[in-house]
């Protein structure tokens, strides 16, 4: 591997021209292709990946100009399918995907390739556009995407942790360990919260699924090494008595059901979901939050109706009475299942001793490291 030996001991002075961001180029370069106006990108830094992704743009029949940092780009009339020999190069090809699927109703781009840091799953990609409406085939290599009523747009939910600096906890101030905001970006309703590590570790030991979920989410925008060993300390924290904080979400998502008269479809899925994932979780130590892949295994009459009416931009519709009655015998059912599932589960009582130590060493590595 190459590298770059750096001898210190001398003062620096003088300037420099900063480019701009290759990452940040790659998916603009990318979104060019929702238009068929021009479209003018300044500071596209000269690397291999934007002059790749320009190379499939052209590919894709875009007309595409380039003089120093600027890069003009028309996509007047655009393809749907994304070229093997250019996408196989460089995983953030993958970019091409949305804007074609947006812009065409149909696309089909190989799984990509490029990458020399390890396995960097595509799978946050597709389920994304999963939730905004598309179809979704992998075959012999290629993904093939269709949107034929269009995407529509969908609610975005990120979850997190950060580490507080020093100063914030050893000062007179209480540290604020809650980050939370929401709002409303291009049409999407994004809902953020972060919890400071020591409040997260403390929430993950007192049963708290929220969190569990999130640690375990296979859903990843950003993640590092003590992530990695925080997954494997959140498994080990699972216990039996997690079966109440599913039982309490749920009694909480039925009541935001009749929270307006007639109920809506939207809690009540997260009804569905949240007593399917204590029961498996329950049964199996696992934690699975996709409800299609719950109904797999615990079929539930009329459930994939409701999914597909959700699909469909229908989330907001309303149930009918006949409806109603149906799903409250079933949520009955379900809640009195789950508390049988508690009852005999193989699950430990309480995390080991061993878990705490962990999850407090994992907490003060953390901590000098936000303090150097």
């Amino acid at each position: 591997m190459d590298k770059l030996v750096v001898h210190g001991g001398s003062t620096l002075r003088g300037s420099i021209n900063i480019s701009g961001s290759k990452n940040a180029s790659l998916p603009i370069l990318a979104a060019a292709i929702l238009t068929g106006e021009d479209c003018i990108i300044r500071r596209v830094p000269d690397v291999s990946d934007t002059n790749y992704m320009i190379q499939i743009l052209s590919a894709l029949g875009a007309d595409v100009e380039r003089s120093s940092g600027t890069v003009r780009i028309t996509c007047a009339d655009i393809m749907d399918e994304a070229p093997y020999e250019l996408v196989r190069r460089m995983r953030a090809s993958i970019c091409v995907m949305g804007p074609l699927l947006a812009r065409k109703g149909r696309c089909v781009v190989s799984l990509p390739g490029g990458c020399v840091i390890g396995d960097r799953p595509v799978d946050l990609h597709l389920r994304g556009l999963e939730a905004l409406g598309a179809k979704i085939e992998i075959e012999g290599g290629n993904i093939t995407l269709t949107a034929r009523d269009g995407l529509r747009g969908a609610e975005i939910d990120l979850r997190g942790t950060h580490v507080l600096p020093v100063p914030q906890i050893v000062g007179l101030d209480e540290p604020k360990e809650t980050v939370e905001d929401s709002r409303v970006i291009k049409g999407l309703e994004m809902d953020i919260v972060s919890h400071d590590v020591r409040k997260f570790f403390r929430l993950l030991l007192r049963k708290n699924g929220y969190v569990l979920e999130q640690v375990l989410s296979p859903l990843v925008v950003l993640t590092t090494p003590e992530h990695e060993e925080l997954k494997s300390l959140a498994r080990q924290s699972i216990t039996r008595h997690h079966a109440h904080h599913y039982l309490g979400f749920a009694d909480t998502q039925w009541k935001l059901c009749f929270k307006e008269e007639p109920p809506r479809i939207k809690p009540l899925l997260y009804l569905y979901r949240v007593l399917l994932t204590g029961i498996h979780l329950m049964r199996s130590g696992k934690v699975e939050a996709n409800l299609e892949t719950l109904l797999a295994e615990y079929p539930q009459p009329g459930v994939l109706e409701l999914i597909q009416r959700k699909r469909a931009g229908r989330e907001k519709e309303t149930l009918t009475p006949d409806e109603t009655a149906g799903h409250e015998a079933a949520k009955l059912k379900l809640e009195a299942r789950l508390a049988q599932e508690r009852d005999s589960s193989q699950l430990r009582e309480v995390p080991d001793d061993s878990v705490r130590q962990a999850l407090n060493d994992l907490l003060i590595r953390l901590r000098l490291g936000a303090g150097r």
